[in-house]
């Protein structure tokens, strides 16, 4: 079982090309249309397509590998910030250990495209996973908290709170129901829960025009938006000593994987502050998440 990848697979390859001949080559098609990749004459080994939704859909575009059928997502950055945010919070949802988090590798020819790996392409999932507002059968959000990966909604509000992001809406992540392989289904860790777009974590994007308040604050406040609804409804199922405790375990595991990437690409400033943000969530008491989150032990 292993529902991470660690490298872009056969997109390795795209790394040797002119980042701007794939956008301009994207930007020529109508948003509809899935046509071979070809660059200077030669034919990539990929289709390429436009993502029709959100704000970067001018410079964003779906990347299929046609002999493995690997999906990645081909993406400009408005800014440098923005491209490193995504960098970095992927790294933050591995040490966290949130299943099917994608993976990203900046293009080393442009300071502000990433290439992004399918989220949760390596799950087994009954149907492809869709965006949050999509998702069948319109759940209400205590449905949803009931229903999800339990480890995975904590990892992911530990995510949002560290990074700041104020921009998790229903369109900035994924829902899909995970095959259970013939198990009788019993109501509970049915649906994955898996976050796309970061661009937004006002933490790591230098732009962000907002004082950065504590974790506790922004799992609290609106800033969290949908996944903050979501975070709360869990806390509030399964009570303050609980959440205190898988919150606790969470911070600790992605403490541990952060410190073994000092050295990396990631600058040791922004490495210390991440890990600062998340030994201020462990430090948190159980009377704190009763009265901020759960609303009883």
């Amino acid at each position: 079982y292993s529902p991470n990848r660690s490298n872009i697979g056969p997109a390795d390859a795209l790394l040797n090309i002119d980042p701007t001949k794939i956008l301009n080559f994207g930007k020529t098609l109508d948003s509809s249309v899935r046509k071979k990749l070809v660059i200077d004459g030669n034919d990539t080994g990929f289709d390429i397509q436009r993502v029709s939704q959100g704000i970067n859909s001018g410079s964003n575009f779906r990347l299929i590998h046609r002999q493995s059928g690997q999906v990645v997502y081909f993406k400009r950055e408005r800014t440098e910030g923005a491209a490193d945010a995504e960098y970095v919070s992927s790294k933050i949802a591995q040490s966290l250990g949130i299943a099917g988090a994608a993976y990203v590798q900046k293009h080393p020819n442009d300071s502000r495209t990433v290439i992004i790996t399918n989220a949760g392409d390596g799950i087994d999932f009954k149907n492809k996973p869709v965006l949050f507002d999509e998702f069948p059968g319109k759940f209400s959000i205590e449905t949803i908290a009931k229903r999800a990966s339990l480890a995975d909604v904590i990892g992911l509000a530990v995510l949002d709170a560290v990074i700041y992001n104020t921009d998790r809406h229903v369109q900035n992540f994924l829902a899909g129901v995970v095959d259970n392989k013939g198990v009788e289904k019993n109501g509970y860790e049915e649906i994955q829960l898996l976050p796309i777009d970061h661009g937004f974590a006002q933490l790591l994007n230098g732009g962000g025009s907002k004082s950065i308040t504590d974790p506790l604050s922004h799992m609290k406040g609106r800033d969290a938006r949908s996944g903050g609804e979501i975070n709360r409804a869990v806390a509030k199922q399964i009570g303050a000593t609980a959440y205190k405790e898988l919150i606790d375990m969470t911070s600790q595991q992605a403490i541990q994987a952060l410190k073994r990437m000092y050295g990396s690409d990631i600058s040791k400033a922004t490495l210390d502050e991440v890990i600062s943000r998340l030994e201020a969530l462990r430090g948190i008491t159980k009377e704190k998440w009763r009265t901020g989150l759960a609303e009883r032990d």
